[in-house]
């Protein structure tokens, strides 16, 4: 980016990543003073258009310069720039800014007229240019959650049962020195040896040697099976970034989860009672009331002088038989006095022998 103060004649240079101007380059407005003054606004105008132009010229050819050697030096370069034959396009477009004015070689609106014409190299992506690493699923182990994801870089490593392994395994049937993954630049790809392990490293149910021997390289693809012991895993190498379903824990988990049923368990008379005994247990323990009696306490918050006269009731007079029959009516026979129905119309002012409503125009029988 430049920037231009028309008072001095100097351009100053913009470094984006020390935050600073540095001097580029100075033209001296005080020259040939004499001509000027003669010359009309016109020609003044596209002087300093002119001079300005010369100044660009020199600024592109440097950042081309600049831009060539980068690309030359790292393939990794995400920055994109202008080729040389393009160079000449941006400058015309630029020499219609003002004094004064600040304009940068990154700047959308400023090159939008010329972008069809512009040819824009960009590098391939940097992540395609490292190697892969590997992925691998844990489908089958007695300490290892199923689905969860384990990953091997390019620098390789150690399997086994010792914590400082790169690969840790706390399984018992895994040697603590199990199997060694190396990563070949020259090939490209990976590959596995057994270091002499007791149960010994399948690949795809094959075993690499004999138990307690050392094994030849072996070439690891996509979609391998692992077998370390009782521990399986389901081997995926994807380029750069690149991830499928089998290999993210995530979408393997949630179709574990999904596939799994609940178990119902059917217990036995003795096993329910074993049950209720533990859980009567753990609640004496929790509440400080182990290896104390049951004591049946009555009324602890009651007054020493209080006297229950329900309790008295229902020793003396008793209650009524919530189970007794109730006198069943029928179309045969009249109500009797102790009938609640009967008492109930005659509180609302009927009589025996009228008949039911404000103009008796029910029946009377039955």
């Amino acid at each position: 980016m430049l920037l231009y103060d028309p008072s001095s004649g100097i351009y100053y240079l913009y470094d984006s990543d020390k935050k600073s101007y540095s001097f580029y380059c100075k033209i001296d407005p005080n020259s040939n003073t004499s001509e000027t003054k003669n010359m009309s606004e016109e020609d003044k105008s596209l002087q300093r258009k002119k001079e300005k132009l010369k100044a660009r010229k020199a600024f592109w050819k440097k950042k081309n310069s600049q831009v060539s050697e980068k690309n030359c030096k790292s393939e990794t370069d995400t920055e994109p720039y202008l080729s040389p034959e393009n160079s000449e396009i941006c400058e015309e477009n630029y020499s219609s800014l003002e004094e004064g004015e600040i304009f940068s070689s990154d700047s959308e609106d400023e090159i939008s007229a010329a972008k069809d014409d512009i040819k824009v190299h960009s590098p391939e992506n940097s992540s395609d240019t490292w190697p892969p690493c590997i992925r691998a699923i844990v489908e089958s182990s007695e300490k290892l959650k199923i689905g969860s994801l384990l990953l091997i870089t390019c620098t390789g490593g150690i399997i086994g049962r010792d914590k400082k392994n790169t690969m840790y395994i706390p399984d018992i049937s895994v040697s603590k020195a199990h199997a060694e993954i190396k990563y070949s630049n020259e090939l490209c790809k990976y590959s596995i040896e057994d270091l002499g392990s007791q149960n010994g490293t399948f690949i795809n149910d094959v075993r690499l040697s004999k138990s307690k021997e050392k094994s030849e390289s072996h070439i690891l693809s996509h979609g391998d099976i692992l077998a370390l012991g009782s521990c399986r895993f389901l081997l995926h190498i994807h380029v750069g970034f690149e991830t499928c379903n089998e290999c993210e824990p995530g979408q393997v988990l949630a179709e574990i989860s999904a596939q799994e049923k609940p178990e119902v368990v059917f217990k036995t008379k003795k096993e329910r009672e074993k049950e209720r005994r533990q859980e009567l247990r753990n609640l004496k323990k929790k509440y400080g009331l182990q290896g104390m009696a049951y004591e049946n306490v009555k009324h602890p918050n009651k007054d020493a002088g209080y006297e229950d006269k329900a309790e008295i009731r229902r020793q003396t007079v008793g209650s009524e038989n919530p189970y007794e029959k109730t006198e069943e009516a029928t179309v045969d026979q009249m109500m009797s006095e102790s009938n609640k129905g009967y008492q109930m119309l005659k509180k609302m002012g009927w009589r025996e022998g009228e008949s039911l409503g404000i103009k008796e125009s029910g029946i009377v029988e039955p």
